[in-house]
Parts: structure tokens; C-alpha cells; sequence
């Protein structure tokens, strides 16, 4: 099974396809609470999305939940802007 770091390409890429690479940085950089409220909302709303991938979707929930993962994951999606 593939882990966090298997989708973080995946994720940097539709989030700038959305133009929202930015804005995403900031919400995982500043998240705390906000982010393991948004890591339950998609631990209880996958089953409304039959169509993603389940696993894909746990992932970023649980990923939302540690600090440590969160700040390497906007570290991550700011590589661009830091060149």
C-alpha cells in the first residue's frame, strides 16, 4: 500500500491545477485543530465519494493529523516558490 509521501506529487500537482498549492501551504503550516477538523470531516464523508481513492483519502486524513507531516507536506508544496 502506498503511504503519504507516494501521493505527494500527485496532490502538488491537482493542487496547482486548482491554484491552490498556496493557499493549502498556509492552512497546513497554520492548521493545528483546523487541520484534525478537516482530517474528521474526510474520515466521515468518504463514503459520499465512492468514486476516489479510499485509501488516497485516509492517507491525507491521517497525514492531516500529525503536525510533522503537515509541516513537511507545505514544506513540500513551497519548493517551487523558495527558488
Amino acid at each position: 500500500m502506498p503511504g503519504a509521501y507516494d501521493f505527494w506529487d500527485k496532490w502538488k500537482n491537482r493542487l496547482s491545477k486548482w491554484q491552490l498549492k498556496n493557499l493549502a501551504a498556509i492552512v497546513l503550516e497554520s492548521g493545528g485543530v483546523f487541520n484534525i477538523l478537516i482530517s474528521q470531516v474526510l474520515h466521515l464523508t468518504q463514503p459520499l465519494f465512492p468514486m476516489t481513492n479510499h485509501h488516497e483519502l485516509v492517507v491525507l486524513a491521517d497525514l492531516l493529523e500529525e503536525p510533522q507531516d503537515c509541516q513537511a507536506f507545505a514544506k513540500f508544496l513551497n519548493e517551487d516558490n523558495d527558488r
